[in-house]
């Protein structure tokens, strides 16, 4: 497969050049992952900086 030069927002891309290989997403900027950071059975919710933050309240 030969990868776009140019990517649009909410592209996805499955990346074997990594190990483990990961899925990503492009924000607009730049490609993010979409590994899982979380706690089986928690919320969470993506802050300002992209960056997931539980709560359970």
């Amino acid at each position: 497969m030969i990868e776009k030069k140019i990517a649009n927002v909410n592209d996805i891309k499955f990346d074997s050049f990594t190990t483990p290989s990961t899925l990503n997403i492009f924000h607009g900027i730049d490609w993010i992952s979409l590994e899982h950071k979380g706690t089986l059975g928690f919320v969470f919710f993506a802050g300002a900086d992209d960056i997931p933050i539980v709560d359970n309240n």
